[in-house]
């Protein structure tokens, strides 16, 4: 494989993180949910934990010591990995095997949308309420993969600088 063992250590976690988001959308849908909507939010948490797993187990392999930079590099780069993972699987899904979970998805949004009609109303108007059900019911499976990519990725950027600082040891400094 490569010779930096940073890129080695975030491919493998990428791969690991991206297959466990896949298995919890999976997941999901055999039990009779929506995969896409509000129950799918466990996943970020997910990701949170194998990424600080990911940072801890290169710094235990790293005889106890990591830099901040390794940490961050670690935690973007196999949650890079994870996303595009992830997110072409669920599009694969959603094109090749169940065509039906996006209509699911866009039936339930537009229902959410609907339930909190006089709120954005009364802050927005009725012009962008009328373009956000329009907005909505044009959802296609590229919307679902560019919106996975985009919301996690800003979603990890803060717990990933925080995971960095918290295990973040340096060795010690001979003289």
């Amino acid at each position: 494989m490569l010779k930096n063992k940073i890129y080695n250590h975030a491919i493998l976690y990428g791969i690991i993180i991206g297959l466990v988001s896949f298995v919890f959308f999976l997941f999901l849908y055999w039990m009779g949910y929506t995969p896409l909507g509000n129950k799918k939010l466990p996943d970020i948490g997910f990701n949170i934990i194998l990424t600080a797993g990911a940072i801890w187990t290169y710094k235990r392999q790293n005889n106890g010591y990591i830099h901040t930079w390794e940490g961050i590099s670690i935690g973007y780069l196999s949650n890079a990995i994870a996303i595009l993972i992830s997110a072409t699987l669920i599009a694969l899904f959603l094109k090749f095997i169940d065509t039906s979970v996006i209509n699911s998805y866009i039936k339930e949004m537009v229902i959410l949308v609907e339930k909190s009609k006089e709120q954005h109303l009364k802050s927005f108007g009725e012009p962008s309420f009328i373009s956000l059900l329009a907005s909505i019911k044009k959802t296609t499976i590229s919307n679902i993969f560019w919106d996975e990519i985009t919301k996690k990725s800003i979603f990890l950027v803060i717990p990933i600088f925080i995971m960095a600082a918290i295990f973040r040891k340096l060795p010690p400094r001979s003289e």
